[in-house]
């Protein structure tokens, strides 16, 4: 199942816009990640060519800022490609398979925690 995140999402003429719901909310959980980008337009730009499936509760995959984690590169400015979060690792992990045969060579899948998400 997946977990409620607090991402306002909405497709306006084929663009993803994520924009906070609560910036001091931390939304823990199995991410799949599919890269690291320097700027966050070009992460949403990846993120929009990935596969999803309507019946996710959490949207699309999206755009998150590296520095409101607790990732180990959290000090970079970086922004990741990301689905979740996710309950279970076995459901990030079916997202991991999805995204590698889309070509998304270095998809994996990490419990992190996000703020502002």
């Amino acid at each position: 199942m997946f977990r409620t995140t607090a991402v306002v999402t909405s497709i306006i003429s084929g663009l993803l816009i994520v924009a906070p719901a609560h910036a001091g909310t931390q939304v823990c959980g199995h991410y799949v990640f599919g890269g690291a980008y320097p700027s966050e337009s070009a992460a949403l730009n990846k993120a929009n060519s990935l596969p999803w499936s309507p019946e996710q509760t959490n949207g699309p995959a999206m755009a998150l800022d590296l520095r409101t984690s607790n990732s180990p590169n959290n000090k970079k400015k970086l922004f990741v490609v990301a689905l979740g979060p996710f309950d279970l690792k076995s459901e990030a992990d079916k997202w991991v398979k999805q995204w590698k045969k889309s070509g998304v060579k270095g998809a994996y899948t990490a419990n992190r925690c996000f703020t502002g998400v």
